[in-house]
């Protein structure tokens, strides 16, 4: 039930944390847009990430791959209706994109 308000939340109170000296999102192994069934409205990525973030007195790492599904509109925009995050078996990372989100939300 992520909303877009959610997200707006999430992304404001992200870059408003003044104890963050530091933040690096790093996309890698991202594979080109394919279409998803016979329609060209709706298409899917996949990609792999790395977000450091360091606060004042931590480090925190989070790892892992997205898939992201998107739908074109009748307004001619596109829309995420699907996100999956996987997290990649690491011990270094301490959770998921998701994970971050929701602690910022």
């Amino acid at each position: 039930d992520w909303t877009l308000q959610d997200e707006y939340n999430y992304f404001n109170r992200l870059i408003g944390n003044s104890d963050i000296e530091m933040l690096v999102l790093q996309i890698y192994d991202k594979q080109d847009w394919v279409t998803v069934g016979a329609s060209q409205d709706t298409m899917q990525t996949r990609f792999s990430y790395e977000i450091e973030i360091d606060y004042t007195l931590r480090k925190e790492i989070y790892r892992g791959q997205s898939i992201f599904k998107i739908v074109h509109s009748s307004q001619s925009l596109w829309y995420i209706f699907y996100w999956e995050d996987l997290k990649l078996g690491s011990d270094v990372a301490d959770s998921t994109w998701s994970t971050l989100k929701a602690n910022y939300r």
